[in-house]
């Protein structure tokens, strides 16, 4: 110990120098978090100053002059003073190192009552620099213990033991290299401290704490470096996951280039690397295509990896049953039956009739669907939302249907488009999306998600995005060779006339209205026949609608009466014999003949509780 009392002037600045070049590594080293380089630059600061006031205590004590006078006393002073600021520095690092192994975890209140306990050793000694209640200096400027020297250790081994506690209970979380210079912490100062009361003059415990803290900055490299090789390992592993997750998602536009009946584009923007939003869309048949929106719960790899799972079943079940609700009904058992993680999943699937605009869709805890029309523009279109899938076994999902006119689109998104937020903590919101949707509706589907993504990158400005954003939208078109009409009348037979009116303009740039007369014997047979037989006991909900289809590259009149009456089809009555004479024929069946005779195709169906007589012509 004589021997570490005669130099330990030179080890303290031996060490303090090692440390004042450690903080010149850590102001230029790039992958420390920002915490833990902050909270390392302040604990190797304190050690630094620590061990160089310490090494001039002894180098002015013993001499009376004024200014070593003033000199011992304020290095005495701040001996003490960066004892304390060690060890709440030292608290600080725990608690990186707890936040690190707890992410959003709720930081334990023992951190505070080391900051309280650190604050209550500082008043002390500053009250002991007007008392002499920790030591004292005689007029030859020597150094004495005083009666209550030893509260000055209480403050920095009580919040070492607070501390203590806290590494105990984080040993399983803890890395080995980072746990070792925190037990050496602990325990080499406290020896020291111990051998320190019984042998004045000896800054063991400085010196003890120089040496630790050098080992403890020399294992944060090194774990920060190892750290680092793991997160471009991750970095790469996660690119080629995005490759995967992309690949597993049609992202190549126009969608079906040979069809011109419909349109549509989508667009997923994972918050990370791999995202937990996918939409797809296939033709299930010629006449019917499938749309699919969905949200898996949680982020990063696990959220991508069920992405991918709930999309594979989706798309296997589907090729069997075209019924959505259905669909979701048996991906839901099949998907909670191979729930390990418990996630959940929000799916929109809708398939669309082609060739008569019908869109049957079931919603599993999804966003409301969006649908245009000339007429009222971009509107939510509110349905009930069936729980997610995943959420609960043996749920079922009920369908809901619409029809489509021709120009009309849909948009379907998930939730990251309107909880999108800005620097001042606001969603995107609904209001927001229909609001740009409608001010682009004249767009095309592309242009119609791309103006939106600009919208919102505008609204959240530097604001990171923290949820995938995924929009699909669809449109139903109008083709140049074809010409689609549609009006509702009232099942009167007064509005007969209305229905010439209807069917004159509707064919105007095709027909001559001399031609266009020829039909209305065709549209008076009908409309009558459904007036006078579908309607008999019906008072009320009482209407025809009337489709008109153009199809001016094959020369074909299409005309479809539509009607919620009593179940009549005009076409079982049997055939009139004309070689009769009008006495001798039976009653009834010449109009329906008549309008056979002059279409080349009348066919009728009961469908979804409505008559649909359909008569075809080629022109």
């Amino acid at each position: 110990m004589e021997f570490l009392k005669q130099h330990q002037a030179n080890i303290m600045l031996a060490l303090a120098s090692i440390c004042f070049v450690i903080l010149i590594f850590i102001l230029i080293t790039n992958y420390l978090s920002k915490e833990k380089k902050k909270t390392l630059l302040f604990f190797v600061f304190s050690t630094a100053l620590l061990l160089f006031v310490g090494r001039y205590t002894y180098t002015y004590q013993d001499n009376s002059t004024s200014f070593s006078i003033f000199m011992t006393r304020l290095c005495k002073y701040l001996v003490f003073f960066n004892i304390l600021n060690v060890v709440y520095g030292f608290g600080e690092f725990i608690k990186c190192i707890y936040k690190e192994n707890h992410k959003d975890a709720k930081i334990p209140s023992t951190f505070t009552i080391v900051k309280i306990i650190i604050l209550i050793g500082h008043v002390f000694l500053l009250i002991s620099q007007f008392t002499n209640l920790y030591y004292s200096y005689d007029s030859l400027n020597i150094y004495h213990r005083e009666k209550y020297y030893f509260i000055c250790y209480l403050f920095p081994l009580i919040a070492t033991i607070l501390q203590y506690i806290v590494i105990i209970k984080e040993f399983k979380n803890t890395k080995r290299i980072i746990l070792i210079p925190l037990v050496l912490y602990f325990t080499l100062p406290l020896i020291g401290s111990i051998i320190q009361l019984f042998i004045p003059g000896l800054a063991l415990v400085n010196i003890i704490i120089g040496g630790v803290v050098i080992i403890l900055y020399s294992a944060t490299i090194y774990d920060a470096n190892i750290m680092l090789e793991e997160k471009k390992k991750t970095e790469a592993d996660l690119k080629l996951a995005n490759e995967i997750q992309q690949n597993e998602i049609p992202n190549i536009f126009p969608a079906f280039p040979n069809r011109k009946e419909f349109d549509l584009y989508a667009m997923m923007l994972p918050a990370k690397d791999v995202g937990g939003d996918f939409y797809d869309y296939f033709l299930i048949d010629d006449n019917h295509l499938g749309l699919v929106i969905a949200d898996v719960s949680g982020k990063g790899i696990p959220a991508a990896l069920n992405m991918i799972k709930a999309k594979t079943m989706l798309k296997g079940i589907s090729s069997n049953i075209t019924d959505p609700g259905k669909v979701l009904t048996s991906l839901n058992t099949t998907f909670i039956d191979n729930n390990k993680l418990d996630m959940f999943v929000t799916i929109w699937f809708g398939i669309v009739e082609i060739s008569t605009g019908k869109l049957t869709y079931a919603n599993a805890g999804h966003e409301d669907l969006i649908i245009y029309k000339k007429n009222t523009g971009y509107d939510i279109l509110k349905t009930k939302h069936n729980l997610p899938i995943g959420a609960l076994n043996n749920s079922t999902y009920e369908n809901n249907s619409i029809t489509l006119d021709k120009g009309d689109k849909i948009f379907i998104y998930t939730d990251g488009v309107t909880e999108a937020i800005n620097i001042n903590e606001k969603a995107f919101g609904i209001n927001n999306l229909l609001k740009s949707l409608n001010e682009h509706k004249n767009e095309d589907v592309k242009n119609t998600i791309n103006m939106v993504k600009k919208d919102i990158n505008l609204f959240t400005d530097t604001k990171m995005q923290f949820d995938d954003i995924t929009m699909l939208c669809f449109e139903l078109k109008e083709s140049e060779n074809m010409m689609h009409y549609k009006k509702k009348f009232e099942a009167k037979q007064d509005e007969i006339n209305s229905v010439y009116e209807f069917f004159k303009e509707s064919l105007s740039n095709v027909f001559s209205e001399e031609k266009t007369k020829k039909y209305y014997v065709v549209l008076d047979e009908i409309f009558s026949n459904i007036v006078k037989y579908g309607y008999k006991d019906i008072k009320e909900n009482r209407f025809i609608n009337i489709y008109i289809d153009l199809n001016q590259k094959e020369n074909k009149l299409t005309v479809i009466f539509e009607d919620n009456g009593i179940k009549f089809n005009p076409l079982e009555k049997e055939d009139p014999n004309t070689n009769l004479s009008a006495k001798d024929r039976n009653e009834g069946g010449l109009g329906i003949y008549i309008v056979k005779q002059m279409m080349d195709k009348v066919t009728y169906e009961y469908k979804d509780n409505k008559n649909i007589l359909t008569l075809e012509k080629h022109y």
